[in-house]
């Protein structure tokens, strides 16, 4: 993780309030909690807990293998918004074709998806993964033959 924080100010009972931030870069697809905590002399004071989500897919190994048909999966970890998810798939990584997309999971947690690719040419190696969409962001997995 990398936290860049303003310069810090020294405030006392009579300052206006302060704004403050930390960007945070790096961080996996999950559900994450923060607060913010403040100290003096006295000792420390926490705020209230706050939650935030970032949408993911993890493009898992293909199962059910056959000359002509695979079984994509993937864990899709939904962030809290409407999402769905799709697969892409072809003999190179620009793919070129897709299973159409699919709801997902709508609160902030994890499901293992998979659809069934049938039609596929024998003896032919295959790139794939896994996309979420939601309307902030598409998120693509990692490519998986």
């Amino acid at each position: 993780m990398r936290w860049r924080a303003e310069s810090p100010a020294e405030i006392n009972s009579d300052s206006p309030p302060v704004a403050v931030h930390a960007d945070v870069a790096g961080l996996d697809p999950a559900r994450y909690h923060f607060r913010l905590v403040a100290a003096n002399g006295d000792g420390f004071l926490g705020g209230e807990d706050e939650v935030f989500s970032i949408a993911g897919a993890e493009t898992l190994s293909a199962s059910e293998l056959t000359q002509t048909s695979a079984r994509l999966r993937a864990r899709i970890f939904a962030s809290g918004v409407p999402s769905s998810y799709q697969f892409e798939y072809g003999t190179d990584t620009g793919y070129g074709s897709f299973a159409p997309a699919q709801p997902a999971y709508a609160g902030s947690g994890t499901s293992v998806v998979s659809r069934l690719i049938e039609g596929l040419q024998p003896g032919v190696t295959y790139h794939f993964r896994a996309v979420t969409i939601n309307a902030e962001e598409s998120v693509f997995g990692p490519d998986r033959t």
